[in-house]
């Protein structure tokens, strides 16, 4: 029977698919990162096949009933509700995890702006990433949530050397049939590794598609702001806003206009060789 494995911060979800064609489908979502801190608490699901549907119970109780597809959707609304009650109070800022020779950097932006096609440059370049969808900011420090790269088709013509593993990947199709690939951190051959993250710089990214890549500093004020518009807030929203204005306080902020790849990595190479010397 396969099983697929999903792993948060704290638990590893072992996930036992009686059908080779379920078990396809929720391939989408396994998530297998290393993660630093105690050992994960496991907890095994199964899905099984009903009729011409499936069922899965969820650890909170939830009876899953449907298409593979249904309990994709299932799985990673109850995984996604398991990271959030495992940084509680934490609001989640919308960003890529990187590190570029040991300094850490949350590139932070919207969907469109290119954050993934660039993470899997960085990725391509030899640089480690850690995920590209949410960084939680704890008391003390900041982690990335456990996801992994969700990348379009066309986006594999930036990162040659990697394309032929990318369009291997599991993939789900988007609304208008083109597909959405799951493409694990670890396909440059660096680790998957998620850990603490403390005094990142943080990279705030506009899209400038087809023109050349331009980075400025900005302001605390600037930078908090920022942060605020590229959150999740929690319902302790009085808290959550002091820890973000901790970290814009603590951190060195840019901004980068995100045109060509070869121009953001010379970029973000120069902030982190800042970074690691104000450190």
């Amino acid at each position: 029977m396969p099983v697929i494995l999903i792993r948060t911060l704290t638990r590893e979800f072992r996930i036992h698919v009686d059908a080779q064609d379920a078990a396809g489908v929720l391939a989408y979502i396994e998530t297998r990162p290393q993660i630093c801190g105690p050992a994960l608490r496991s907890i095994d699901l199964v899905v099984r096949r009903v009729g011409g549907f499936y069922h899965l119970a969820l650890p909170d109780g939830i009876v899953a009933e449907g298409t593979a597809s249904h309990l994709l959707d299932a799985i990673h609304q109850a995984t996604f509700k398991s990271f959030v009650e495992e940084v509680p109070g934490a609001p989640l800022i919308h960003g890529a995890s990187i590190r570029i020779d040991g300094a850490p950097i949350l590139l932070i932006g919207a969907t469109g702006t290119g954050k993934t096609t660039l993470a899997l440059r960085l990725v391509e370049r030899g640089h480690v990433v850690e995920g590209d969808e949410h960084v939680a900011v704890r008391a003390s420090d900041l982690v990335a949530r456990p996801r992994t790269l969700r990348v379009k088709a066309d986006s594999s013509r930036f990162v040659p050397t990697l394309a032929t593993e990318i369009l291997a990947a599991p993939s789900i199709p988007e609304w208008n049939g083109s597909l959405i690939y799951s493409v694990s951190p670890a396909i440059g051959g660096n680790p998957w590794q998620i850990a603490p993250i403390l005094a990142p710089t943080l990279v705030f990214l506009e899209p400038n598609h087809g023109g050349h890549t331009v980075a400025k500093p900005v302001s605390v004020e600037r930078a908090f702001g920022c942060l605020m518009a590229a959150c999740l807030m929690p319902n302790g929203k009085a808290e959550a806003a002091a820890r973000l204005r901790r970290v814009a306080r603590e951190a060195q902020a840019w901004e980068m206009s995100l045109g060509d790849l070869e121009g953001a990595e010379k970029h973000l190479n120069r902030i982190a060789s800042s970074a690691m010397h104000l450190h």
